[in-house]
């Protein structure tokens, strides 16, 4: 799979979170829904953490989640969703593998995962 093709549900469904103009972020009607698909779908990923690695190379965390909490801060129950969206996306890839894969193909999607997560951070 090529991950830099994000899956068509989930490309739907970060489309389906907002966007920003300029500084400010617009979060579409069916935001919280969206946000717990996501959820939803990290919980249901497969062993190459193929939902994460697309997340992350859509930046969605910084483009989305972040300006989210910001501008919607005093939105309760989003707030709280989108915190455990968050959560489960910068989990350590150890805590996501269980340990440090032998073969190569899942010693690359580990090493991928690890490089979202350094992302996250800058």
């Amino acid at each position: 799979m090529d991950w830099y093709m994000m899956n068509c549900e989930l490309l739907a469904t970060c489309s389906a979170l907002g966007y920003l103009e300029g500084d400010v972020y617009h979060r579409e009607p069916d935001c919280l829904e969206s946000v717990k698909d996501l959820i939803r779908y990290l919980r249901h990923e497969d062993e190459s953490r193929d939902v994460r690695q697309q997340l992350g190379a859509a930046q969605i965390l910084q483009n989305d989640l972040l300006p989210i909490l910001v501008q919607y801060h005093e939105d309760k129950v989003l707030f709280d969703a989108v915190i455990r969206l968050m959560v489960n996306l910068t989990q350590p890839a150890l805590l996501c593998f269980g340990k440090v894969p032998a073969d190569a193909t899942s010693r690359h999607h580990f090493l991928q995962v690890l490089s979202y997560l350094q992302a996250y951070k800058e």
